[in-house]
């Protein structure tokens, strides 16, 4: 307990020292004309040691705020320097990224300008944007590395496209790849199992695409041929393994029925095939089709060895006189023109050359005798 007092008593006596000290000062401060020279000599010189201490603290505190701000400055151009440095750096970066951009390697060959004349690649916006590009309303792709598709089919959006030798989109136009010719329409898809009118012909597209071509096809019930072209026939003859069809003007080949074309007569047979050097008997008159089918008519013509004379109908005569190029004939109940024979008709005898001619108005010696055959023919 006495030692809590002392203690006690202790803090209160320096307590008001302290307050006390306090006071001095300040009256010192005040009015220090209430004291001795040597009083106040004293306590200015405290004052001014205690401003000179202020002043050093200040100033140290001033070389301290320097120092600072020495290094505040020292880490904003540090600062600054990077900044500089990454703006340089981002410049390389930017150029290089320009440089390795996906367009970066498209030529002045395979882009150009659409606002002008000169040769100035075209490079999108985006530098990672792979997909379709126009350029003078031709399309093109661009792959993921910046080049142009070229010579290559393309499946976008599940349908089949084709980037020709210059990488354009094949749109409105036929174009045969290995061997296959497709049709690509305005979209530049390529067609499948349907008709196509192309520049006045008509072609059929089958169901993998290519164009029909050299072959046959029934469709609706009706056989159609497409030629190496791939053009239908119509309106034409055409030889298929030795066989010539007509096809008429909606394709269809004809059969049993005659066929006038180019000024001749042809007659097609059950199976399609024009007959050809052979015989044909219709509505029981007989007829001979020659060997580019044409119907004998208005002629001469030696079939087998016989010679028979075709009417302008296309009709063999018989058993009658025929006057033909200023010469006379006669015909046989065969059919046949008589040659290197003697024939009596209305009681006369007449006598027919090696080419079936009458002899007339000359001498001709026969098995050693010679005659004497006036102009009517009569020895």
């Amino acid at each position: 307990m006495m030692k809590v007092s002392k203690l006690f008593i202790c803090s209160s006596v320096l307590m008001g020292s302290f307050l006390f000290m306090n006071n001095v000062q300040a009256s010192n401060i005040v009015d220090n004309s209430s004291l001795s020279n040597q009083q106040s000599i004293n306590i200015n010189k405290n004052i001014n040691d205690n401003t000179k201490s202020d002043i050093s603290e200040t100033s140290n505190r001033a070389v301290e705020n320097k120092q600072e701000n020495n290094v505040v400055n020292d880490q904003v151009k540090m600062t600054n320097d990077n900044d500089t440095s990454l703006i340089q750096k981002n410049k390389v970066t930017n150029t290089q990224q320009e440089n390795n951009s996906p367009y970066s390697n498209i030529s002045n060959d395979d882009l150009y300008d659409e606002t002008t004349n000169n040769s100035v690649p075209v490079v999108p916006h985006s530098s990672n944007n792979e997909g379709w590009l126009n350029q003078y309303n031709d399309w093109y792709y661009v792959s993921n590395d910046g080049t142009l598709l070229k010579d290559q089919w393309l499946n976008y959006n599940h349908k089949w496209y084709y980037l020709d030798a210059s990488g354009q989109m094949l749109h409105d136009t036929m174009y045969t790849i290995n061997g296959v010719t497709y049709y690509f329409n305005n979209a530049g898809n390529y067609l499948t199992n349907q008709w196509l009118r192309y520049y006045s012909s008509w072609y059929y597209i089958g169901n993998n695409g290519g164009i029909l071509k050299d072959q046959w096809r029934m469709l609706n019930y009706k056989w159609y041929y497409f030629d190496a072209s791939g053009q239908m026939l119509h309106d034409t003859m055409y030889t298929i393994n030795g066989v010539t069809y007509y096809f008429n003007s909606a394709g269809n080949y004809l059969t049993n029925q005659w066929l006038h074309y180019y000024s001749s007569w042809y007659y097609i047979g059950n199976n399609g095939g024009i007959l050809k050097d052979q015989w044909l008997n219709y509505n029981h008159k007989w007829y001979y089709l020659d060997a580019s089918g044409q119907m004998l008519h208005d002629t001469m013509y030696t079939i087998n060895g016989v010679t028979y004379y075709f009417n302008n109908a296309g009709n063999y005569l018989t058993n009658q006189w025929l006057r033909y190029y200023s010469s006379w004939y006669y015909i046989g109940n065969n059919g046949g023109i008589l040659k290197d024979q003697w024939r009596m008709l209305n009681y006369k005898w007449y006598y027919f050359d090696a080419s079936g001619q009458m002899l007339h108005d000359t001498m001709y010696t026969i098995n050693g005798v010679t005659y004497y055959f006036n102009q009517n023919g009569n020895i």
